[in-house]
């Protein structure tokens, strides 16, 4: 709402429309708008708002610069992932697991691609490329694409 003000109750949050989505990490959110751009606010230590200032914090939405077009996001507690719509996907925040999957440790205050080591490439969803993710189940033996859901790191929040 623009202020750093606790609330009890549900306030509109300023600035903030056309949002179809919404998800919360620890002390940030994100929202995705019908248009597929990513606004964020919140807290930044760890560049959980993807604006590449980290070490700040911001009452006030803002969209995370540069990047456009996604269709699925998730915010973790000190990180998010979100998939634009030509199937590849992006991380930002805090990676001291590796929990963004771009093969390193390091955080990382702007969106960057996610990689996918074994195939020395960007990650995608895209069941028709070699290298896309796959939803392992336990009725499907791992084979159906995962479609529009996005998970994170299992030892942050359970996997989604």
């Amino acid at each position: 709402d623009g202020t750093d003000t606790d609330r009890l109750t549900p306030v509109r949050v300023a600035d903030l429309n056309g949002a179809v989505a919404i998800s919360a990490g620890e002390n940030f959110s994100c929202a995705i708008t019908a248009d597929g751009r990513l606004w964020t606010w919140g807290t930044n230590r760890y560049g959980e708002l993807g604006d590449g200032f980290p070490d700040a914090w911001s009452p006030f939405v803002g969209p995370i610069p540069g990047l456009a077009g996604f269709q699925s996001f998730r915010c973790s507690v000190r990180s998010g992932v979100a998939m634009r719509s030509d199937g590849t996907v992006w991380g930002w925040g805090r990676n001291y697991e590796g929990q963004l999957g771009d093969g390193t440790f390091a955080t990382r205050t702007q969106p960057v691609l996610v990689v996918n080591e074994t195939a020395n490439d960007a990650l995608d969803l895209n069941p028709q490329v070699a290298n896309s993710i796959r939803h392992r189940s336990r009725r499907d033996g791992g084979k159906r694409p995962l479609s529009h859901d996005i998970y994170c790191s299992p030892t942050i929040d359970g996997g989604k």
